[in-house]
């Protein structure tokens, strides 16, 4: 529609506050599923989903244009939106989307994140070979709600309202809230891993992101 608003202006931009103005803008435009944006933008609804949650990362321009665009508002105002979020964060500008989908921060090499993970593991199996014994709740990982919804109601979506009990799995006029415990214990049974899977999920904020899975390592 001709004569969008601009993004708002600020004094001092941030990520936080640029991902907080674009989620406003999303519910000031209804709110629509992430679902039906991703069949007119370029990018899967898990990409337009985490350019409104994730903090930790600017999504890239190409991203921003097409969520500005696929609620609607005209040319200037996407970009006007794409020059915000350039200020913000120039030398990341060009990004394919593919990393953001995975959950990769902007301008990461592959085998940076290759390296850090078999850091990880590495120092894990130190831990476990020198008799550490390590069994306080630690993160196993986040929730996945589509695979939830597909085991538990087959052919529906998910979908939230932008808080932590928001959660439910939608299949025409039937919606069914979703089980964060046992999603968890689903999703990381007690074969996954070294650390035999997940026992229970806590929500560590009120944002509908903020689920996490939790196990403890068994005595090996």
């Amino acid at each position: 529609m001709d004569g969008d608003p601009p993004p708002p202006p600020v004094v001092q931009d941030t990520v936080e506050r640029f991902t907080a103005d674009l989620a406003a803008l999303y519910r000031e435009h209804g709110a629509p599923s992430f679902r039906s944006m991703a069949k007119t933008a370029h990018f899967s609804k898990t990409v337009l989903n985490n350019a409104v949650i994730r903090t930790d990362r600017v999504p890239t321009e190409p991203v921003v244009r097409e969520f500005v665009a696929s609620l609607g508002l005209d040319p200037d105002a996407v970009d006007a939106w794409a020059r915000r979020r350039n200020r913000l964060a120039p030398e990341t500008r060009t990004g394919n989307g593919a990393d953001q989908a995975a959950g990769a921060p902007n301008g990461t090499p592959a085998r940076s994140r290759d390296r850090r993970v078999l850091v990880v593991a590495g120092a894990l199996l130190a831990g476990i070979i020198g008799g550490s014994v390590l069994t306080f709740p630690h993160p196993v990982g986040g929730v996945d709600a589509v695979t939830y919804c597909a085991m538990n109601l087959t052919g529906s979506h998910s979908e939230h309202d932008l808080t932590w009990s928001g959660w439910t799995c939608q299949l025409g006029q039937t919606v069914v809230v979703i089980d964060m415990q046992l999603a968890c214990r689903q999703q990381y049974p007690p074969t996954f891993g070294v650390g035999g899977g997940a026992q229970f999920a806590e929500h560590r904020d009120p944002g509908y992101t903020s689920w996490v899975c939790y196990g403890s390592l068994l005595h090996l």
